[in-house]
């Protein structure tokens, strides 16, 4: 357990400053504001946060976990083995439950990075994000397809707003920006529409 919280806090400290440096550089393709770009480089700000945060609650969490778990051992079965028992028995938890959301949050933080640069690529016209992902849709539809037609498709899909208003994931406009954002799959079954 301690292996993985040490991993996990390896890679926050790895991918999240190159995530963050990235934003401070200039994007080489200017995307229009009403494009759903924002709403997922917002996104993508708000997991970094939760990914460097997480290790800190779980900081504090650890020390109460553990003098939870003694005082529920030393009161209930009135026991010191007991106590030191569930002392231990509260640490493990507190890590292995940092851990465990400190690995989703950085799945999710690296696809929807992924999904930021696909959408700049879209717009550029080029990247390797869009030729994979062209070539996966290619494989989809059984025939080749032009980048630029994946790309003019997207671009459409971006500017129109069905990428961040929710009705791609069937939401409400109002819900909250995780759950109206398109993921990746739903994006590729309405290209898959799109092109056909």
């Amino acid at each position: 357990m301690f292996k993985a919280l040490t991993l996990s806090l390896t890679l926050v400290f790895s991918v999240v400053p190159s995530l963050q440096a990235q934003e401070v550089q200039e994007n080489d393709v200017i995307i229009p504001a009403q494009s759903c770009h924002l709403d997922y480089f917002d996104r993508r700000k708000q997991l970094a946060r939760k990914a460097l945060l997480t290790p800190v609650v779980g900081a504090v969490a650890l020390p109460i976990a553990v003098y939870a778990g003694a005082g529920y051992g030393a009161t209930v079965h009135n026991d010191g083995w007991a106590a030191l028992g569930f002392a231990i028995l509260g640490g493990y938890g507190a890590i292995l439950g940092t851990a465990t959301i400190e690995t989703i949050t950085l799945v999710k933080l690296v696809k929807i990075h992924s999904l930021v640069k696909l959408i700049e690529e879209a717009h550029a016209g080029e990247g390797k994000r869009l030729k994979r992902y062209t070539k996966s849709v290619s494989n989809d539809l059984n025939r080749q397809i032009p980048i630029s037609e994946v790309a003019e498709a997207l671009v459409k899909a971006d500017m129109s707003g069905i990428l961040c208003d929710g009705s791609m994931r069937g939401k409400s406009p109002n819900a909250k920006l995780r759950k109206r954002l398109a993921r990746k799959s739903e994006i590729k079954s309405y290209l898959r529409r799109a092109l056909r």
